[in-house]
């Protein structure tokens, strides 16, 4: 047996660095390098589809560096090429290798968040849902394919510059719909506030989250239902409620 994991180690070190390692006793060398190559081409392969933004923000000698370090240096521990991406952002904090700006990882915070909602099971609908008609008396049922994403930066804005310093707070909403694709929806401070109490509150009826922002904010009751009725409304079409109780 010691033999054995004597073997698979070596096989994975020269896998990682074939230009280092030695080569494992009795493998080919051509068809070693074969198998790092196409090791290497998944994990980047992974990180293109995950982290499209944040690898435009690097220049492209950069990312290469930072994508070959990692490949070579960053032990993985799951078997799944999914769960590379969570380890790079940790890796991104960790490295000396390469400038990241606050901004950037930012943007990789985000951009993990949205593979990993697109990537994750899917949730079996909940039983007794209703399509509400009169929504002050329901308990809104929020998506569990949604997400709450909250940064110092506008991530989701293709336009933002993450090498930039400019501070804009961001509020969003990540749901994926009934077609997969994920969706990004941008949330004023009042709204945000909303899906908080939801999130934190999924007991109560749409008129006790309403009183519960009215005195937080110290508006009438009267004058904030309607608005937030018609948030509700908005949300359900986007599929972050999937209806009430």
């Amino acid at each position: 047996m010691a033999d054995f994991q004597t073997l698979q180690r070596q096989f994975a070190a020269y896998l990682r660095q074939p230009d280092q390692a030695p080569l494992p006793r009795g493998c080919d060398a051509g068809r070693m390098r074969h198998y790092h190559q196409l090791f290497f081409n998944n994990f980047d392969g992974v990180l293109d589809a995950a982290f499209i933004q944040l690898r435009i923000s690097f220049p492209e000698e950069d990312w290469e560096r930072l994508v070959r370090t990692f490949f070579q240096t960053v032990p993985q521990h799951s078997p799944f090429l999914a769960d590379v991406p969570a380890r790079f952002v940790e890796y991104l904090e960790e490295q000396h290798l390469v400038p990241v700006t606050e901004g950037q990882m930012e943007l990789s915070a985000y951009e993990l968040a949205c593979f990993e909602l697109k990537s994750d099971q899917d949730h079996p609908l909940p039983a007794g849902l209703i399509q509400p008609t009169a929504w002050e008396s329901v308990r809104p049922v929020l998506n569990p394919a949604s997400l709450f994403f909250e940064s110092v930066f506008p991530v989701h804005d293709p336009e933002w510059n993450p090498r930039s310093s400019e501070r804009v707070p961001t509020f969003l909403v990540l749901v994926r719909d009934s077609e997969g694709r994920v969706q990004t929806h941008a949330l004023s401070p009042a709204s945000a506030r909303l899906l908080m109490l939801l999130i934190e509150h999924p007991t109560l009826r749409v008129a006790e989250i309403v009183t519960m922002l009215a005195d937080e904010i110290h508006q009438p009751e009267a004058v904030l239902m309607p608005h937030i009725v018609e948030q509700l409304k908005q949300w359900q079409e986007e599929e972050v409620l999937l209806g009430a109780h």
